[in-house]
């Protein structure tokens, strides 16, 4: 049986307050999704889709025309 030596998060299972707070300080210092996913040991489509979902889109009205920006 094959081992997995470079994940310690169970796969299926939730992040953590703890990783989610993790992921979102490494990603303030500028490290790729790759980078994070290695250093927590998860898949780096879950860093991913953690930032996408805390992402929000902004909608200003300037001028009579609506802008959108992702925060």
């Amino acid at each position: 049986m094959q081992e997995q030596l470079n994940t310690s998060h169970i796969k299926g299972h939730h992040l953590t307050s703890i990783e989610r707070g993790k992921i979102a300080v490494l990603h303030a210092e500028k490290q790729s999704n790759r980078e994070i996913a290695r250093r927590l040991g998860i898949n780096r489509q879950t860093v991913a889709n953690e930032l996408l979902r805390g992402e929000i889109d902004q909608v200003k009205k300037t001028n009579g025309r609506l802008t959108y920006r992702r925060e």
